[in-house]
């Protein structure tokens, strides 16, 4: 399948209360805001939406909110890298339940032997070959 993606994605934030629990009042008030603009759609759960720090949980009601307050015209790219192959094709197939248009998939990065092309291409094949 291929998608065209065009336009301005910005990556949105993920807020928190000061206990660090997610603010998904917020989260709706802010993706709201932004409906505002002529946006081709957004970026979820990307480095700066913290998504090394939530759980598969949090990620999946932060992915609630963003399908909820997302107009149909708008396309919802969702960060769902993990520090596994397994745990990253899970929560793709986890989040996959919502409208999702794209995943964002982090490089592979700590084990500088297994750095190379080879197994870049050979971790993405896994995940695409997995994926819903």
């Amino acid at each position: 399948m291929k998608l065209k993606l065009e336009g301005i994605f910005p990556p949105l934030t993920t807020p928190f209360h000061s206990n660090e629990d997610l603010d998904l009042i917020n989260l709706e008030r802010n993706i709201k805001k932004y409906n505002e603009f002529n946006l081709a759609g957004y970026v979820a759960l990307g480095s700066t939406g913290e998504n090394v720090y939530l759980s598969s949980e949090e990620c999946e009601k932060v992915v609630e909110i963003f399908e909820k307050c997302t107009p149909n015209n708008k396309k919802i790219i969702v960060g769902a890298g993990r520090e596994s192959l397994k745990e990253t094709i899970r929560l793709i197939k986890r989040l996959a339940n919502y409208r999702v248009d794209a995943f964002l998939i982090k490089t592979p990065h700590y084990y500088k032997p297994n750095m190379n092309t080879e197994s870049f291409k050979n971790y993405y094949l896994k995940i695409a070959e997995s994926s819903p």
